[in-house]
């Protein structure tokens, strides 16, 4: 997985994502963002490990997904 670098902008709570120089698989165009599974799973891990998003909107998210 290439390194994925966040960063928070935090009274517009937002966050810019990016990966370090030299990475591929990750592209934007001004309508789309084309981002391999493995770096989009690890993106997911990253953001609750660090507190960007909480266990429970991701739990949440898993238990709609099992309602359907």
């Amino acid at each position: 997985m290439d390194k994925i670098i966040v960063q928070q902008i935090k009274n517009l709570n937002l966050l810019v994502i990016k990966l370090a120089p030299g990475s591929k698989y990750f592209l934007s165009t001004h309508d789309s963002v084309i981002i391999s599974i493995p770096n989009l799973s690890g993106l997911i891990k990253y953001l609750v490990k660090e507190g960007y998003m909480s266990k429970k909107v991701l739990e949440g998210i898993l238990s709609e997904l099992n309602r359907e």
